[in-house]
C-alpha cells in the first residue's frame, strides 16, 4: 500500500510503500521540519520488520544545517532498523557533506545499514529491490 505525507511546510515529501521510505527533499528542511518528518516515518512504519530509504535530493540545492544533521543523526536510530539507503539527484557538495555525517554515525565497525549514492531513481531504486531481496532471504532463512 503506497501512501504519501507532506510536512507542513512541504521541504519534505515522505512516500510509504512497505519496506521502503522515499523522502523527497524539496529544500533544506529546518530541524523542526525534518524532526516531524522523521517521527511520520517511525509512526508509519512502527510494524515493519526493517526500513529501506529512498532519498531524492534533485530539488535540494544547500545541505542541512548543522541542527538538521544532528536530528538525523540522532532520530535514525529509532523505530524499526534502517537496512538500506539508497541516495540519488545529490550534488558533489552533498556527496561529501553525508559522506561526513555516514562516517560519524558508522564509526565503532561495519553497518547493517549500508548506503550508497546513485545518478538516477532509477539505478536507487534497483539497489533497494536488490537490499530488499537479499534481507528477505536472510528472513526466510530464520
Amino acid at each position: 500500500m503506497m501512501s504519501s505525507t507532506v510536512t507542513a511546510a512541504t521541504a519534505i515529501e515522505l512516500r510509504f510503500a512497505q519496506p521502503v521510505v522515499t523522502m523527497v527533499m524539496r529544500a533544506a528542511p529546518a530541524p523542526d521540519e525534518l524532526r516531524e518528518a522523521i517521527n511520520r516515518r517511525i509512526q508509519q512504519t512502527t510494524h515493519w520488520p526493517y526500513v529501506l530509504t529512498v532519498v531524492d535530493m534533485r530539488h535540494q540545492k544547500e545541505g542541512l544545517s548543522g541542527e538538521a544533521r544532528k536530528v538525523f543523526s540522532r532520530r535514525l536510530q529509532v523505530g524499526p532498523a534502517v537496512r538500506g539507503i539508497a541516495i540519488f539527484g545529490a550534488s558533489r557538495a552533498m556527496r561529501t557533506t553525508t559522506t561526513l555525517l555516514m562516517d560519524v554515525l558508522n564509526l565503532g565497525g561495519e553497518s547493517d545499514a549500508p548506503w550508497r549514492f546513485f545518478d538516477t531513481e532509477a539505478e536507487a531504486m534497483t539497489w533497494i529491490e536488490d537490499r530488499r531481496t537479499t534481507l528477505n532471504a536472510t528472513l526466510d532463512a530464520h
